[in-house]
């Protein structure tokens, strides 16, 4: 057995204890996503069974088998390029979509008077600063900020634009947020039901990974 293959052996294994961890917390791919290289090669076998058939049924005496196998070719290029098309259309508008949000969101910053359009804007009971407005609010949007991050992996990885070690990458940054602050963690947890902007899976992986942490801590997570 080369050395080659068993290189490639160990990195799929690597890649799909990956896939496993993101799994467990609540990251999927959607199906289209995980057979788009089916999809491809579909693309390719249909171009070119499509036009051997046309050329059995309407033989040409001024095309020969190269002819034939050049067209065969070029159908599939233009299919996999159609293909690939859509699929960066669909990129670029998840990208617009959360500048537009970042955009939104330095106006919050800059401006207090519209802050109340927006939120909510929660604080832990107990914290020393949880009646300084100005304090409340900077911390509620670094929150958001970390989940909309967050969410842009998920959503990212969904359909396919994010590999799996970039997605888990992020994964562990929110982890390692949740970590290093028990605040962080309950104000993840508030931000994330009370905001209806953020979908199901980036709610159930917030909720995962406070869990884990809370548990060890002895606090129950509310349903």
């Amino acid at each position: 057995m080369s050395t080659s293959f068993l290189n490639r052996r160990r990195l799929l294994g690597f890649q799909r204890s990956i896939e496993k961890q993101l799994e467990y917390y609540g990251f999927r791919r959607t199906e289209h996503a995980q057979g788009r290289g089916w999809i491809i090669f579909g693309i390719i076998f249909a171009s070119a069974l499509g036009v051997e058939v046309f050329f059995w049924y309407i033989p040409s005496p001024h095309l020969s088998q190269l002819d034939v196998i050049t067209a065969v070719i070029a159908l599939g290029a233009l299919g996999l390029g159609f293909h690939q098309w859509c699929a960066s259309r669909n990129e670029i508008s998840l990208d617009r979509f959360y500048d537009r949000l970042e955009v939104t969101n330095r106006i919050l910053d800059e401006r207090k008077e519209v802050r109340s359009f927006a939120g909510p804007w929660h604080s832990v009971e107990g914290s020393k600063n949880q009646h300084d407005e100005d304090v409340i609010y900077h911390t509620s949007m670094y929150v958001y900020r970390e989940l909309d991050n967050l969410e842009y992996a998920i959503a990212k990885y969904k359909l396919g634009y994010m590999s799996p070690e970039n997605a888990l990458r992020s994964l562990r940054t929110f982890r390692g947020r949740c970590n290093s602050s028990p605040e962080f963690r309950e104000l993840a947890l508030m931000c994330t039901k009370a905001n209806e902007g953020y979908d199901s899976i980036t709610q159930e992986v917030v909720k995962k990974v406070c869990q884990e942490f809370m548990e060890e801590e002895g606090v129950k997570v509310d349903s």
